[in-house]
């Protein structure tokens, strides 16, 4: 799940750097650059984050340039196994997103050694072997019937300056044109506003030059340019991720806005159509699926099931299923799998997403967007959200009429947010923190405790209420601190029983609730303010123990390896 940005035209080092920035999102362990600067090519590459890089590049005018930021997967963080790589004749240069399964099967049959512990640097080699036959373009496309895996590539060959190499599989690449410049990238968002972009299929590889692109195989069912619509992220005087939970109050009015008027005709038939509903998810969207199945179930009046994506493999498909998956990349390297297993069956694929030029936006038979602009902390917020939101919304349209609701509790909870930023105060003094709730709020207990275990690193648990008392207490003590969450009335007593059990075990306990009044923290409006309540808390309690908030260790936004 790295992000990849290559351009050819002209470009200055700083400008390439800020693009490469905008898709930390999907890595930061290290970074690199390779870059032809007067028919001279120049590489570079730094532990750590792009800032890194930019201390030690003078700002150059380029005409040809990949770069690489890094989540790592085979091989440490390192300089060695940072991106670019280079072949030993010092001819190609590469960067990839993604793993090649078979590389050791490679190095042994090509008898390749590598400087690197990265399954990525077998390619460049392969590229070394194949060119003493064939030219580059042919060695690229016999390099995609022997690696094995997902992969998004671009290539520098320095006898041929004047081109930028491609190829992909599973992987995400795009490419955009204007004027002046053919770029690609991981992500639309490192292109210029309104930029002709086009989404690379699987098994593409090809070639940019001066004059134009061109892919191969040549297939007329090809996607074409469409208009990038990706809105840059303002300047902010805090993280993206208290930035993007402030957004949601307006987020809300514009997805209410916007599916006012959208025509649902097809979806309903969809609806009508199937036996069982299946929602699938990874993460932070898997919950999101249980909220909305428990919804969906209780509306329609029909079985919705929810499961996470990895494990659709080992899920009875029924004959006459629609599958809903979430996903605020849309690249997700499970979610893409889960879909392939889908098609395979037949079944009828809707998706809700963030990125509508992703992978699964182009291969759903339906797409929903989600309206929440992008998301650059790792750690969701504003797309879960909106997945919740937009959910509802597809089967009960009148639920966008609660748009000035939604976003007036939104506000209500950020009104008080120095009583959150206490309550983190204490939150971070305890060795476990447990969410408790019945229903959709422990599905809603779930996300919060993710969302505490990503950026803060503190060990914390959802548990369902009512199975408190079958193990689970015996992790409570003085040293826990628990908060319940209640949204539903029928739970009302459940939910105070659990609290009382833990009470007597000398924890601490606060209520979050939409429907007591007596609670510690009260909202009377829907349970997205609960939501925004525990990302917030989620956030001081990252901001006192003074952690990475925006790029969390070991995390990256964008999974797109397995």
């Amino acid at each position: 799940m790295c992000g990849i940005f290559g351009f050819l035209g002209k470009m200055n080092t700083l400008e390439i750097l800020n693009k490469l920035e905008c898709l930390e999102y999907r890595g930061y362990d290290s970074c690199g650059i390779a870059y032809v600067e007067n028919d001279e090519l120049f590489i570079d590459k730094e532990v750590g984050n792009v800032s890194n890089l930019k201390k030690n590049i003078e700002n150059k005018e380029c005409m040809l340039a990949i770069c690489h930021t890094r989540w790592a997967t085979h091989g440490s963080v390192s300089l060695l196994n940072a991106h670019p790589h280079t072949s030993m004749n010092k001819r190609f240069v590469i960067c990839h997103n993604g793993m090649i399964d078979n590389y050791k099967e490679i190095k042994n049959e090509y008898n390749i050694n590598t400087i690197s512990d990265t399954d990525s640097e077998v390619i460049v080699h392969l590229l070394d072997y194949l060119s003493k036959s064939y030219d580059t373009l042919s060695s690229i496309s016999i390099i995609r019937k022997i690696i094995k895996g997902s992969y998004a590539i671009v290539i520098i060959d320095r006898n041929e300056l004047n081109r930028l190499y491609f190829l992909k599989n599973k992987s995400p690449m795009l490419i955009a044109k204007d004027s002046n410049n053919i770029m690609i990238s991981s992500d639309q968002i490192a292109f210029d506003y309104n930029m002709e972009v086009i989404v690379l299929c699987d098994n593409d590889y090809g070639y940019i030059e001066n004059n134009g692109l061109y892919v191969f195989p040549n297939d007329i069912n090809r996607n074409s340019f469409v208009k990038n619509n990706t809105t840059k992220q303002i300047a902010r005087d805090k993280h993206y991720l208290y930035e993007e939970i402030l957004y949601q109050k307006d987020m809300v009015i514009k997805i209410g806005d916007y599916y006012k008027e959208i025509d649902l005709s097809i979806f309903n038939s969809f609806l009508n159509e199937c036996d069982e509903i299946v929602f699938v998810g990874a993460g932070s969207s898997f919950y999101a699926c249980a909220i909305l199945a428990n919804y969906y179930e209780v509306k329609l009046k029909k079985r919705c099931l929810f499961v996470v994506a990895s494990e659709l493999a080992s899920f009875n498909i029924l004959k006459n299923s629609l599958f809903i998956l979430l996903s605020q990349s849309g690249e997700t390297a499970d979610l893409c799998n889960a879909l392939d297993i889908i098609k395979n069956s037949n079944s009828r694929v809707v998706t809700l997403c963030n990125n509508v030029y992703s992978t699964l936006a182009f291969n759903s038979d339906y797409v929903f967007p989600l309206l929440a602009q992008e998301e650059i902390s790792v750690a969701s917020t504003k797309a879960f959200t909106a997945m919740i939101y937009v959910g509802r919304i597809l089967i009960d349209n009148t639920f966008c009429n609660n748009k000035l609701i939604l976003s007036k509790g939104i506000a209500e909870v950020i009104k008080i947010k120095d009583r959150i930023y206490e309550l983190a105060k204490k939150i971070v003094s305890k060795k476990c923190i447990f969410y408790i709730g019945k229903g959709m709020d422990y599905h809603i207990c779930q996300e919060a405790a993710l969302k505490i275990r990503e950026v803060s690193y503190l060990h914390s648990y959802a548990f369902l209420a009512g199975e408190l008392k079958h193990g689970s207490i015996a992790l409570v003590d003085e040293d826990a601190i628990a908060i319940a969450i209640s949204t539903d009335k029928k739970d009302f007593v459940s939910i105070n029983n659990s609290i009382e059990e833990i009470k007597s075990r000398k924890a601490e306990v606060f209520l979050l609730s939409t429907v007591d009044s007596n609670a510690d923290f009260y909202f009377p409006y829907d349970m997205i303010s609960a939501i925004i309540f525990v990302q917030l808390l989620a956030y001081y309690s990252a901001l006192l123990l003074n952690r990475s908030i925006d790029q969390p260790r070991n995390l990256a936004k964008s999974v797109t390896v397995l």
